[in-house]
């Protein structure tokens, strides 16, 4: 006759058994950002990544706060990595999963996910494809393959392997938050319905200095960080209403390049708009005054679409940006930057001294 404690344990074991596979799988963090800490030099990056969870937890997704210091002015879920073809130079393959323009990828209950991911596909070379696996191995770490995949020479002639590697993603830390009005943190801006401070911050460089903006009653909703580095920063912050706004700006070999970003912090935080100053010389150029921020999440700015060492006739542009998109409204010389104003639903500025102005409103959009 079995004793009751061996009986104890055999039941235990009985309903183990019984018990469904996926109800003991790992379960994703919602909204939870999962880093593939980079490793590189300023040279090229051998791998990093992202993988963006949707508020759900069900799907990778674009979802999420714009700022991705490693693969500039995109802010979905990734994986780069450095691959070679013949005797080219190595080069980065980076690899979509739920991007903007692409579909989300789907997690099983089980919490696994797999997806023919591809690179840019405006590019007419290094074009790259490949198998993807992941797992939620548990709620702090997943687990990518690549399964099998191919690489296009930069020269359009030559079709090479990418080989099967494993790369690990780890949730991202946050720092202690417990209310948006007690968050741990140096204060920056602060309204009847948001704060705006910096504390410490993680991203897949590593540790740093970060920006957080939250609603009061809400959670931190990281921004970016705010140490400039070879990747770049973010800066020049406004709050308004529910939305908050900042400049990415970075160096490249041209000069200057920003990117505005507006976010929605309701929720787990939700990107409205990364866009640049210009579309004139989009990737050198930059604002010439803080962009504004109204509390529909409409944005107003001015640009500098030339270099201060250049000469040309229409040196500054005046823009809006709301639910019917981004919009040029005056340029030329004589527009003044710092008279640029947004009260309620008009934004005004000056040019060459006379009084200039726009609507603008009706809910944010891209």
């Amino acid at each position: 006759m079995r004793s009751a404690p061996s009986i104890v344990v055999l039941v235990f074991c009985l309903f183990l058994l019984a018990w469904p596979a996926s109800a003991l799988a790992a379960r994703p963090v919602p909204g939870g950002r999962y880093l593939l800490f980079a490793k590189g030099t300023i040279y090229g990056t051998e791998r990093s990544g992202v993988l963006q969870l949707s508020g759900s937890g069900r799907a990778l997704t674009s979802d999420g706060i714009p700022f991705s210091p490693v693969w500039r002015h995109y802010f979905g879920s990734y994986l780069e990595k450095s691959v070679s073809c013949g005797s080219a130079a190595q080069d980065d393959a980076v690899f979509h999963l739920g991007a903007p323009g692409y579909p989300p990828v789907p997690i099983d209950s089980r919490g696994r996910f797999t997806i023919v991911a591809t690179g840019d596909q405006n590019a007419p070379y290094n074009s790259e494809v490949a198998q993807l696996r992941g797992r939620f191995v548990s709620r702090s770490e997943a687990v990518v393959e690549i399964v099998s995949g191919t690489f296009l020479s930069p020269q359009g002639m030559t079709s090479c392997p990418i080989p099967h590697q494993t790369f690990r993603y780890q949730l991202r830390p946050m720092p202690p938050f417990g209310t948006c009005a007690k968050a741990p943190g140096r204060t920056v801006l602060w309204t009847a319905r948001s704060r705006l401070y910096k504390t410490w911050g993680v991203d897949e460089t590593g540790r740093q200095t970060y920006a957080y903006a939250c609603l009061h009653g809400g959670r931190a909703v990281p921004l970016g960080g705010t140490t400039y580095t070879f990747d770049g920063s973010v800066a020049q912050f406004r709050l308004a209403g529910p939305y908050a706004s900042f400049v990415y700006g970075v160096n490249n070999e041209g000069g200057r390049s920003e990117t505005l970003g507006v976010i929605d912090l309701r929720g787990l935080g939700r990107t409205v708009r990364g866009v640049v100053p210009s579309t004139e010389n989009a990737d050198v150029n930059h604002f010439a005054a803080m962009p504004l921020l109204s509390p529909d999440g409409s944005s107003a700015w001015a640009a500098q679409v030339c270099p201060p060492e250049h000469h040309c006739t229409a040196s500054y542009e005046v823009w809006v940006a709301d639910r019917g998109g981004s919009r040029r409204v005056d340029r030329g010389p004589g527009v003044d930057p710092k008279s640029l104003a947004l009260k309620g639903s008009t934004v005004a500025w000056t040019n060459g001294g006379e009084r200039r102005s726009a609507s603008v409103g009706a809910g944010p959009s891209g």
